[in-house]
């Protein structure tokens, strides 16, 4: 079973939420390009280490991801991997290879 609070993950959404500045509420509408900004902008303050909902999300997926290739046993040793090379800046290192 999957479950985020295994890999020390307690937020109880996976979503990063959408600034109200971001939402026209009146037109019902999100403003696309700033949602798209921010997402960047969260990934790579996760790839440099920083905490948030978006390094849970690379910490979970890598964590599966790790399990599944078969290099860890169990999902807590993935999610340490994990949070290694994002914490030494080896996953942003690789990231910026391209």
């Amino acid at each position: 079973e999957l479950n985020p609070v295994t890999l020390g993950i307690s937020q109880d959404t996976r979503a990063i939420p959408i600034p109200s500045s971001l939402v026209d509420e009146a037109e019902e509408t999100v403003d696309i390009n700033g949602v798209c900004d921010l997402a960047v902008d969260l990934g790579m303050a996760a790839l440099r280490g920083g905490a948030g909902a978006a390094r849970d999300a690379l910490t979970y997926a890598g964590a599966i991801a790790l399990l599944n290739m078969g290099k860890v046993h169990a999902l807590p040793s993935g999610a340490a991997i994990v949070r290694e090379k994002l914490d030494s800046g080896e996953a942003l290192a690789r990231f910026e290879m391209g």
